[in-house]
């Protein structure tokens, strides 16, 4: 039976006073669960009033929305009207509430400097919205939570005279704020792709068995795997693997080819020869640094390293003398570069006179000097006075 037929339904009766025992173990579990997560999980840093985590300022939405959905479950109106409008107003408090206790929390959720912001965050690939990316990382992306849509708008159009109604209206509106959150960061990418997977499912419901049963045996046959390679949205990498779309200039395939070669882990393990030290290097190098060898980094590309992270940038693109100071002010006692890595590019183009520009041009300061490495290291290193 098509998922959007029949009478019975796990959101069969989701309007009537009848399911106020149900709705209330769902609010009790949304706040209590929280709490429970909250108190096994959260490291100290989770203690602080920050917007992106499961903090107190999200655990304390959380209770108050499972407080106020479990006493409008059990006190709540029999008339349907009136539980939606206290249930308007409840979600209205639950936000100018927010909105009053958490100023902070009203802009963008990681809570960074303006220059953080613009000479790092805005530059990561998974934060940026999907229009900034190529074809060929948006298609790819987009594809399914598209498909899932289509199916879940479809599926709630034609459950419109069922008890299934409701249940696909809510899939489709997931499903779209899940599609929406891609205009802001891709890396909801892959909620949005989970999240489709029922529209996905109901539209190859609708379409592969009206195939599977025509008379034709190449309807069948191809006419199915076909339909089923575009309704999952496997077609859209076969797309780009096969055919000619956007595909990467050879500027970005030595970008990205020195990029991978300088974090391979046997180019890595080269640098456990020297006594372990603290390293001064790029930030996308950072952790790769501290878990493949035994040496200490300055910085990694996380949001809560923000100050280290403009340090190192600062290095890169300020003056050799200003880099040696900041270098000294981290005890780090070796400079570790990857030349044309993506984070190079970026120290270049900005500052075409600055630290970075110098040593790709071999214009070494005095206060460095030059460290071996294996004949084929794609690697450059310098040990700091």
């Amino acid at each position: 039976m098509p998922p959007w037929r029949g009478r019975s339904s796990p959101c069969a009766g989701c309007g009537d006073r009848s399911e106020a025992e149900r709705l209330s173990i769902y609010a009790l579990t949304l706040g209590g669960g929280s709490t429970l997560g909250f108190a096994l999980f959260a490291s100290n840093a989770n203690q602080a009033m920050r917007c992106d985590a499961l903090t107190p300022v999200w655990l304390s939405v959380m209770i108050a929305a499972g407080m106020l959905l479990f006493l409008l479950a059990r006190f709540g109106p029999a008339s349907r009207g009136a539980r939606l409008a206290l249930a308007v107003v409840a979600g209205a408090a639950i936000v100018a509430g927010f909105a009053l206790v958490f100023p902070q929390c009203l802009g963008r959720p990681e809570g960074i400097s303006p220059e953080l912001q613009r000479n790092w965050l805005d530059n990561v690939r998974e934060a940026k919205p999907i229009y900034k990316h190529s074809f060929r990382v948006g298609f790819a992306l987009a594809t399914l939570p598209i498909i899932g849509l289509i199916g879940a708008i479809l599926a709630a159009w034609r459950a419109r005279r069922d008890d299934r109604a409701v249940g696909w209206a809510a899939v489709a509106l997931f499903t779209a704020f899940a599609c929406a959150m891609l205009l802001w960061q891709v890396r909801a990418g892959p909620a949005a792709q989970l999240l489709a997977i029922p529209g996905a499912t109901a539209l190859g419901w609708l379409i592969l068995p009206r195939l599977l049963g025509n008379r034709s045996v190449a309807v069948r046959v191809l006419g199915t795997v076909g339909a089923f390679l575009i309704v999952s949205g496997l077609f859209a990498g076969m797309l780009i693997q096969y055919f000619p779309i956007d595909r990467p200039k050879p500027y970005e395939k030595r970008v990205n080819s020195a990029t991978g070669n300088c974090l391979r882990t046997t180019v890595l393990l080269a640098l456990d020869k020297y006594p372990a030290q603290t390293v001064f290097t790029f930030v996308d190098m950072g952790p790769r640094l501290i878990t493949i060898t035994h040496h200490d980094a300055i910085a990694g590309p996380y949001h809560r390293n923000g100050d280290a992270i403009l340090d190192v940038q600062h290095a890169f693109g300020g003056t050799p003398d200003q880099a040696h100071a900041i270098i000294k002010r981290h005890g780090a006692t070796m400079l570790l570069l990857c030349p044309n890595a993506a984070e190079s590019t970026n120290y270049k183009a900005r500052s075409p006179k600055g630290f970075y520009a110098q040593m790709a041009n071999n214009q070494v300061p005095a206060w460095m000097t030059p460290l071996p490495l294996p004949a084929k290291s794609p690697l450059r290193l310098f040990k700091v006075d």
